[in-house]
């Protein structure tokens, strides 16, 4: 992630968006109950620092793997006007109900051996039934780990970050996907 964030700051800084990288305090969910996930519990520390260093401004949240499941669990804090999931870790019955009203991109190699694939299609379905907006890619024979396609990666991030921000374009098959009611745009072929 640290790569693509120095990826990414190529393109946004000249357009006046600062890019920043959250480093997790502890690894893993460690969600105790009663308690909010320790990933969660970060984001949101990390989305009140970025409000006392920017002010209120957009935010679009990008994340991978562990990263992408917080993110979409941070779908709906203050400020947050999309998210960027990368072969994100949503396991079955993760709630959708932070992503409801919110804009998504996901991708996901159909080779990854470390999150699923088929249950962030399963995620992404019942997050658009619950009123999310989400245009999500599937990656062919990409594994987990962004080491191959890395091109495509960092296009995709960059081009769904920048459009959800409003300061580029959103792909037509992102707008299309975002506009569909039933699955289209759920499994788009890549295309950045």
């Amino acid at each position: 992630m640290a790569a693509l964030a120095r990826t990414l700051s190529r393109t946004a800084a000249p357009r006046g968006v600062p890019v920043e990288l959250l480093r997790y305090r502890a690894r893993g969910w460690n969600a105790r109950p009663g308690h909010e996930p320790a990933p969660v519990g970060d984001g949101r520390w990390a989305l009140d620092q970025l409000r006392q260093r920017y002010g209120e401004v957009p935010v679009v949240l990008v994340g991978h793997s562990m990263g992408g499941r917080t993110a979409c669990a941070l779908a709906d804090a203050e400020g947050v006007v999309g998210v960027v999931a990368l072969a994100p870790w949503l396991p079955a019955g993760e709630p959708v109900g932070p992503a409801a009203r919110q804009r998504l991109v996901l991708a996901h190699g159909q080779a990854d051996r470390w999150t699923s694939s088929t249950g962030s299609l399963e995620w992404s379905r019942r997050a658009r039934r619950a009123g999310a907006r989400v245009a999500r890619y599937e990656l062919g024979q990409v594994g987990h780990f962004m080491f191959s396609r890395v091109a495509q990666w960092n296009g995709l991030v960059r081009g769904a970050a920048m459009g959800l921000l409003g300061v580029g374009e959103l792909p037509d098959e992102v707008l299309g996907a975002f506009d569909a009611d039933d699955d289209e745009g759920l499994q788009l072929p890549p295309t950045w």
